[in-house]
């Protein structure tokens, strides 16, 4: 039942009276008497002009606070007459919030029914009253529709109107009995997302000759002209509407019942306006999803992305998550998002089956998802958990575990640890293993003999255990599992392990013990660096480390890409690491990763390390100073001049400025900068390129992306541009058009995935004719995007990436052209007021969402505490700044 807390009000005139009607009592609640007054005359229909006006129920909907509130009126002949003769029509005005409604729906009719037998006291106040109404009942409703497929054109052209934000008037019913009309809006409501109760108003009956603003009503006529008119019983000549809401609609009703429809309408409780047609749409795609899930489940032919989809929505019922659930915990290759659905449902349906038809299933993921090496580039370890955004809702669920249960969890899912000949879990993999081993026992391995079984001799996951430990936050707990792993490593591992931990101990590390190391994998060779890294010990190891890795470049073929890879994934944060790193990754064919976001008091250190690194015997340095090169010229010095100038004296140290490659990268990253003169006058001229000489893209061109086609890439997006379009032009809803786009495979990596929506907004615009639409479709693909819905093609990370680059770009283009228009004026272009405090708000903006930004210690990302000042390019440009001989303000 739905409790409902109704306040009232009685409008009517005493027995005897010559007054006119007016209040005569009301509830001491939200609502005062004078707001009673004026919602009861906004929504009165009207003097009652016929024998079949009464009784008359009307719906009245306003906003109190900006929530949505409903008012039944309910009006009757009494016994009783007035001054003139004339017997006394009262009106029982009952008020209550949508929300009431929205948690429990209900009918017109039932609430009516439950409203009409409260008895309200005829002078004074009193409290609110509280009813209980029966739930809507679909079957109830659907047995009053004429045709089961809603073809009765009538009841189209009604609801068509009214999502087109019309008023109807229902002619041609003065016979027609009062329930039956009351039916009747019961009916043309329940055929709409029930949202849409929170602003239908409607009555039974209204004056012909009076002036009202309800959207559905019963009348011999409207006294607007504006209003359409539609004849109760039908008429031949009535158009049927073809609109996309109404196709779908009858097409649903047709498939599957109208009971059925109206129940999952009804469930569409979000409230909306009749000026919000494009609502209805979506809503009803909703509905068609949910019907079409609930036909599919029980065969099982849901496809991966239909299950990730009704998992993270909020209307699965409890057999439904456990259907999607076995469906998604069967996934060969799961991706980063799917155990958190998982986490998030399982413990929902746990009431219902207990923990073990679960246990074998969310295993086998686990192990999946934690072996299982991904395709494609690598983008970080910066999240270090299972691939969740947070790894707590697994550890809330092993807690419910007894610890020998705990014990054979991690022990299977260590079993399925790949082996030889299979390639080795990378560092990234294996510190995830350990993050779940730490946590989900609450570092006490000791008590857990199978895992500890499966631990012994498993030098690679206890390197990674120890790594995880220094990274944690210390205490008695991480000592003793310290002690642990530390025990259980081969006696000569144990030992660099302790002189790496201890403060006290600088012995260099030597070229043997490394070699020693490689020889347990590469895996266990960068996580015994990034222990040094994490003790602050790199600078003990660093020179033994680079010595051996150019040596096996020397002795023999490297796997660049394994090593470029593992590299990639290391996040140091010691200056000095970062900058040996940096150079590994360059002989690796990988571009640096720290050299332009070093924060400047650690620069020194960087810069030190990066010399001493870059001097030593490489196999291919011609290789490695295009690379170098690569990576500079697509910097844009423009927000971070003083670094410029730290890269430029590092080159000069290494000799590399007079490498023509590493010139024209300096050169096209600032020779446009408005208040870098100096640069452009030394800028040199062109030669012809040597074999080290990386030259910049032609004007206009994108940069080459080794592997790819840009051509082809270019026809992928028109493919899929063209896609999106003929969806569109068929009132498709976007994600029923981005949910088979992604079945299409069309968006085959991120920087086609970048191009379709920047190119988006413009077509949707051509043919819509409205740049708000097209930037709506855009958004709902950027989300999709983001989401992860596009992978494996396009991995939602690597989207982001991709996508801010283009932004970036954009942004510094812009401000670059701002500073030439300032130029050009002599300063004044902010002059104007209006242009000022745009560009201030947007400042204010840039730094609100550089404020938000997470630190991450004093590696990457350290220099976002540099922020410049939020006036600092305002000043600048007002000064007329922008394009002097002594370069940029400091």
């Amino acid at each position: 039942m739905a409790t409902i807390t109704v306040e009232w009000a009685l409008w009517s005139e005493k027995p005897g009276a010559t007054t006119d009607y007016g209040l005569l009592s009301c509830s001491n609640g939200r609502l005062r008497s004078s707001h009673f007054k004026t919602i009861i005359t906004r929504f009165h229909p009207g003097t009652p002009d016929g024998d079949k006006a009464l009784p008359r129920v009307t719906v009245g909907a306003w906003d109190v606070a900006q929530q949505p509130y409903l008012g039944m009126a309910i009006q009757n002949i009494s016994e009783n007459y007035d001054g003139a003769g004339r017997k006394i029509a009262p009106t029982r005005f009952f008020a209550f919030p949508y929300a009431s409604l929205a948690e429990q729906p209900v009918s017109y009719c039932d609430l009516y029914q439950e409203l009409s037998a409260l008895p309200l006291p005829e002078t004074g106040h009193g409290q609110p009253f509280e009813v209980s109404v029966r739930p809507l009942d679909p079957a109830v409703i659907a047995k009053d529709l004429k045709e089961p497929d809603a073809a009765d054109p009538v009841l189209t052209a009604v609801l068509s109107s009214l999502l087109q934000g019309r008023r109807v008037c229902l002619t041609q019913a003065e016979q027609a009995s009062f329930k039956d009309r009351l039916r009747y809006l019961d009916v043309t409501a329940a055929l709409l997302p029930y949202g849409y109760r929170a602003k239908l108003t409607a009555t039974t009956w209204a004056n012909s000759a009076t002036q009202h603003k309800l959207r559905l009503f019963f009348s011999r006529r409207s006294a607007d002209p504006q209003t359409t008119h539609l004849p109760w019983l039908g008429h031949p000549h009535i158009d049927v509407p073809q609109d996309a809401y109404l196709r779908d609609l009858r097409r649903l009703l047709h498939e599957h019942g109208p009971a059925e429809v109206i129940a999952h309408l009804a469930k569409e409780t979000e409230a909306r306006r009749f000026d919000e047609a494009g609502e209805a749409v979506r809503a009803l795609h909703k509905v068609k999803a949910r019907l079409e899930r609930r036909r599919m489940l029980p065969h099982g032919t849901a496809s991966p992305q239909e299950l990730r989809n009704w998992l993270d929505g909020d209307d699965l019922a409890p057999q439904e998550a456990e259907a999607c659930l076995r469906g998604i915990l069967r996934l060969p290759e799961p991706d980063r998002q799917d155990l958190l659905r998982v986490t998030r449902w399982l413990p929902k349906v746990l009431e219902r089956t207990g923990w073990e038809p679960w246990r074998q299933p969310l295993i086998g993921m686990i192990s999946r998802l934690l072996w299982l090496e991904e395709d494609g580039p690598v983008v970080g370890m910066s999240d270090r958990t299972l691939g969740l955004e947070e790894d707590r809702p697994l550890y809330d669920l092993l807690s419910h575990l007894r610890r020998h249960e705990v014990d054979d969890f991690l022990a299977q899912v260590l079993r399925a640890r790949p082996r030889p000949p299979q390639p080795e879990p990378s560092g990234r993999r294996l510190a995830r293993a350990a993050r779940l081993l730490l946590t989900g026992s609450g570092h006490d391995l000791a008590g857990l003999p199978h895992t500890q079984q499966i631990l012994d001799g498993d030098v690679p996951l206890m390197l990674a255990l120890i790594a995880e430990l220094l990274a944690g936050s210390g205490g008695a707990e991480f000592q003793s599992a310290f002690v642990w792993v530390q025990d259980r490593l081969p006696e000569e591992l144990r030992t660099l392990v302790t002189r790496l931990a201890d403060p006290h101990d600088f012995e260099d590390i030597s070229i043997d013990e490394v070699a020693l190391l490689a020889g347990y994998g590469i895996g266990s060779l960068l996580l015994m660096l990034n222990i040094a890294d994490q003790c602050r010990k790199f600078r003990y190891v660093g020179e033994a480390f680079l010595q051996w890795f150019i040596r096996q470049q020397h002795t023999g073929p490297i796997d660049n890409v394994h090593w470029g890879k593992e590299l990639w994934l290391l996040e140091p944060k010691d200056p000095v690491t970062q900058a040996a790193v940096d150079v590994m990754l360059l002989a690796a064919d990988r571009q640096p990763r720290w050299i332009t976001d070093v924060p400047p008091q650690e620069w020194r250190d960087y810069q030190g390390t990066f010399s001493f690194a870059w001097e030593r015997p490489w196999a291919d340095k011609e290789r490695m100073v295009e690379g170098l090169a690569d990576c500079l010229r697509h910097q844009s010095w423009q927000d971070r001049p003083n670094r410029f100038e730290d890269v430029r004296r590092l080159l000069d140290e290494l000799g590399l400025l007079s490498v023509p490659a590493i010139r024209y990268a300096l050169e096209h990253g600032r020779l446009h900068e408005p208040w870098d003169t100096e640069w452009r006058q030394e800028a040199p001229s062109r030669s012809a390129p040597d074999k080290t000489q990386v030259l910049p893209p032609q004007d206009g061109a994108p940069p080459a992306v080794p592997g790819q086609s840009p051509a082809l890439d270019r026809k992928h997006a028109q493919q899929a541009l063209d896609f999106i379009v003929e969806m569109f032009q068929r009132s498709e809803h976007p994600e029923t058009t981005y949910a088979l786009l992604s079945q299409k495979h069309l968006l085959v990596n991120s920087d086609v995935a970048v191009e379709v929506v920047e190119r988006l907004p413009l077509r949707i615009q051509q043919w819509h004719g409205s740049g708000i639409t097209g930037q709506q479709w855009a958004d709902a693909l950027i989300e999709y995007l983001s989401t992860g819905r596009f992978e494996p093609n396009v991995p939602a990370a690597d989207f982001q990436r991709a996508y801010l680059r283009r932004i970036m770009e954009r942004m510094s283009d812009e401000n670059r052209r701002l500073q030439k228009l300032n130029a050009f004026t002599k300063g004044r272009v902010f002059d104007d007021d209006k242009n000022h405090q745009q560009v201030a708000s947007l400042v204010k903006a840039l730094n609100e969402l550089l404020g938000k930004k997470r630190s991450r210690g004093r590696g990457r990302g350290a220099h976002a505490k540099e922020n410049p000042d939020s006036g600092k390019l305002l000043r600048r440009l007002k000064r007329g700044q922008g394009e002097t001989a002594q370069g940029p303000a400091q």
